[in-house]
């Protein structure tokens, strides 16, 4: 008899889809201490969100800022793995947090068929811009923040249906996908100095800045730069120090709050290298 397969799957390129899934959210105190108008909403956090991505050609990192628009002037290149496809939310203003991964990224050939998944996330770059606090005590307001230019990837699922049938015994037969077999960006950008990228208006004007490396951080000395983690919340953004400080630990910048920089005062607010 003829072995078992797996019905062809071709899905035709699109330009758009809907990611699908639960973040894990801040914990209670850490609401209660950054913005505590959002406590009575606490169970929405638990809630599924949609959010409607444009469908990448290609995984590469962003060329413009997310602040202006404005174009990098030492934009990365990112190695993005074959098997692989990008999106962004529309808006510009979700990026995907800790308890994300896995979630699907589907998509629909017509109006009226069914889902599929295209992609199970795999991993992000973060936001650009990340803020969350009370703005007005007296009128009770308090704000999300949240701005970024950076795809996020997921594992393109066509690409192992082969594999996956493989562990059951079957056959499966699909037409040769590029994108499958090659990946993009350069494996040997992480060699290239590591700069800030413009997530406020002072920073627009001081531009991308080099990290200064190493550095203390609560007593713990990093090499790169790190996410943060306040109150059990890990922030979605990844941040290096830019200026250099007086507090030290053998010759070295410590520091002891979030975000580093700020409470600092420069010598020259408008000299990215004024202590």
């Amino acid at each position: 008899g003829t072995e078992p397969s797996l019905p062809s799957f071709q899905q035709p390129p699109l330009s758009s889809g809907i990611h699908a899934g639960w973040s894990k959210p801040p914990p209670l105190s850490y609401i209660d201490n950054h913005a505590k108008e959002y406590a009575e909403f606490y169970e929405d956090f638990f809630k599924q969100w949609h959010y409607k991505m444009d469908i990448l050609d290609k995984c590469e990192d962003p060329a413009g800022t997310a602040i202006s628009g404005a174009a990098l002037q030492f934009p990365s290149n990112s190695s993005y793995p074959a098997g692989t496809v990008c999106a962004k939310d529309f808006s510009k203003q979700s990026c995907f947090s800790t308890g994300e991964s896995g979630s699907p990224l589907m998509v629909q050939s017509g109006d009226d068929s069914a889902f599929s998944i295209q992609g199970i996330l795999s991993f992000v770059k973060g936001c650009d811009v990340f803020s969350f606090g009370t703005i007005s005590t007296e009128k009770k307001n308090a704000q999300l923040n949240q701005q970024t230019e950076n795809p996020s990837t997921y594992t393109k699922l066509s690409c192992y249906l082969p594999w996956i049938a493989e562990q059951y015994g079957m056959d499966y037969e699909q037409s040769e996908d590029p994108a499958c077999l090659i990946g993009s960006g350069n494996p040997d950008d992480g060699d290239q100095p590591c700069r800030n990228t413009p997530s406020n208006l002072i920073e627009l004007f001081t531009g991308e800045v080099e990290c200064i490396f190493p550095f203390y951080y609560k007593g713990t000395k990093y090499d790169s730069c790190i996410l943060f983690e306040e109150d059990g919340f890990v922030y979605p953004i990844f941040r290096c120090p830019t200026r250099n400080i007086t507090s030290k630990i053998d010759g070295i910048n410590s520091f002891g709050f979030l975000p580093m920089v700020d409470g600092y005062c420069p010598t020259d607010p408008t000299d990215p290298t004024s202590p």
